[in-house]
């Protein structure tokens, strides 16, 4: 029965009367801005709509607001939810309450059987032409036994939403994919649900599912908020975690890279009625490897174009940090191909640098001594460093205070190699990385000492000579019209952080830079969110005082 009457603004306590203490019983679906819980006034069965989050984030102010719009009245006006042809329309939901104290939450008269997104998923709407049925639900359960409890032994590694696991169900060899909560990338309430139910439409497509170099989808889990899926496949790693390998040869390597190339070729070009796909998110740690090194794509969450509806997608999401094309504002919102080649082109150079574990850090730097120490840049410390009797330079991000830093701003100002930097003599060239534990990066340099000491030890001793400063100006002076100089298609680049400690000077007093961190335009895409906090325009001391007035 639907209840018939008005509850009008209800307490919490009475909410939780309604729903059973919102309990996962009665949990509906997850909405953008609201969870739906099943409820009953009695004999009467409703459901009531809770908006998310904590007083004062973002998610309740905006779901406040949508609330006020729903149910209260200004001067002059009267709400939607009053209108007479609103309310007396079939397809739309009847308001009989709402509730602004302590939880924002509406009632609605309905009593339904699914959402429309559950209803697709199970093939019960629209038929077996949506989903295809070798794709088959599993429980979470089933999950937890596939992978002896996503034990670490079975943990392959990250992907950008998620975890990825090794399983078997029975003898058979299976990969599972977790969407995960994670703060590196935006993600809304219902985003990842979003991102599952596209992946299963995509595999619907006979194509898709038929390429050699695309992750068979063989199982889905969405249960109780856990969303995964499981793919018939038995990789022996990530691509990623391959090019650090010394036994990944040059002949496997262009293997790989002619493989990935073709596998792009096919996605970019159009099937009538179907347009291309574009993958929109291609990084190295989202391809397996086989036994036979067959590269494997197993991520598919931002997928667009093909069998996918036409849909703008998550404008704060462009890819994955470090492959990101710069000209991908000007592609629309349904994406371009030449975001992926540009993804494409930017792993080419991972192909020769390495990953290095933070304690082979600590073995170069001789657990970064204070003999080794050179100095302070704006966001940590560079030391020298040595592998075998090859002199490096390492530097490492650090925890400060003297700069605003929030979360994920160092992640974000990691470097990446590009042939037009790597090739110029005063710019650092970039060798290896950490991620692990610690963020860091090893140059292949060996400076005297940096600009800024340099100078103030001539003051102090005059042994840095006015020849020796005119030759480091010019150096510096053509270093900025280099970068400075568009090389179409993209914008010139901007250091946006130059300062005397960010430069050394080698034996033969040649100028180097080697602090990329607050680099934009170029290949570097111009976003405040990309390169970290828009708080920070510069180093003090060096800061433009007309960068306000400048777009």
């Amino acid at each position: 029965m639907i209840y018939k009457g008005v509850v009008g603004d209800t307490s919490l306590e009475d909410l939780k009367s309604y729903t059973d203490n919102f309990s996962q019983d009665n949990f509906i679906e997850d909405f953008q801005f609201c969870k739906v819980y099943r409820g009953k006034i009695e004999d009467y069965d409703i459901i009531v709509k809770v908006y998310c989050g904590e007083i004062g984030d973002f998610y309740t102010i905006t779901g406040l607001w949508r609330l006020k719009n729903e149910i209260l009245p200004e001067e002059h006006r009267v709400s939607f939810q009053e209108e007479i042809k609103i309310k007396s329309h079939p397809g739309l939901a009847k308001m009989t309450g709402y509730c602004v104290r302590g939880q924002r939450a509406i009632l609605y008269d309905l009593n339904p059987v699914d959402t429309l997104r559950s209803f697709v998923i199970n093939e019960t709407y629209y038929g077996a032409t949506i989903i295809p049925k070798e794709i088959v639900e599993i429980s979470f359960e089933d999950l937890k036994s596939y992978t002896d409890n996503f034990s670490e032994d079975n943990f392959i590694g990250n992907f950008q939403f998620g975890e990825v696991y090794r399983g078997k169900i029975e003898d058979h060899d299976v990969t599972v994919k977790v969407w995960m909560q994670q703060t590196l990338y935006v993600c809304f309430p219902g985003n990842n649900e979003h991102r599952m139910d596209n992946e299963l439409v995509l595999h619907a497509d006979s194509r898709i599912r038929s390429h050699p170099n695309l992750a068979k989808l063989i199982g889905y889990c969405h249960e109780g908020g856990q969303l995964a899926v499981v793919y018939d496949l038995n990789p022996v790693d990530t691509l990623r975690n391959f090019i650090l390998r010394d036994d990944f040869t040059w002949l496997q390597r262009i293997k790989i890279a002619l493989q990935l190339a073709c596998l792009l070729q096919f996605l970019h070009i159009p099937s009538p009625p179907h347009k291309r796909y574009v993958v929109r998110n291609i990084e190295a740690a989202h391809f397996f490897l086989d036994k036979d090194y067959n590269l494997v794509l197993y991520e598919f969450s931002m997928f667009s174009g093909g069998c996918l509806r036409e849909r703008l997608g998550y404008p704060f999401i462009k890819g994955c940090f470090g492959y990101i094309d710069p000209d991908m504002h000007n592609a629309g919102p349904k994406g371009d191909p030449i975001m992926d080649v540009f993804a494409f082109e930017s792993f080419s150079p991972n192909y020769v640098m390495e990953e290095i574990s933070f304690e082979d850090l600590k073995s170069y730097t001789n657990n970064f001594s204070e003999d080794n120490f050179i100095g302070n840049f704006q966001f940590g410390k560079v030391y020298r460093g040595k592998i075998g009797d090859h002199d490096v330079t390492v530097k490492v991000w650090m925890a400060q205070t003297f700069y605003v830093c929030l979360p994920g701003d160092n992640e974000n100002r990691m470097e990446v190699c590009y042939p037009r930097i790597k090739s110029h003599p005063n710019l650092a060239k970039l060798i290896g990385y950490c991620r692990e534990g610690q963020l860091a990066v090893v140059y292949d340099l060996n400076p005297v000492d940096t600009l800024r000491t340099i100078s103030l030890r001539g003051i102090l001793v005059n042994d840095f000579t006015w020849l020796q400063r005119i030759k480091t100006a010019l150096q510096l002076a053509r270093l900025l019209q280099f970068l400075q100089t568009p090389c179409p298609p993209y914008e010139p680049y901007l250091i946006c952080n130059i300062d005397a400690a960010h430069f050394v000077l080698d034996k033969d007093y040649n100028l180097v830079l080697y602090d990329f961190s607050m680099f934009s335009g170029g290949f570097v895409p111009e976003m405040k969110d990309y390169r970290g906090c828009p708080l920070i325009f510069g180093c003090f001391g060096y800061i433009d005082p007309y960068i306000y007035n400048r777009t």
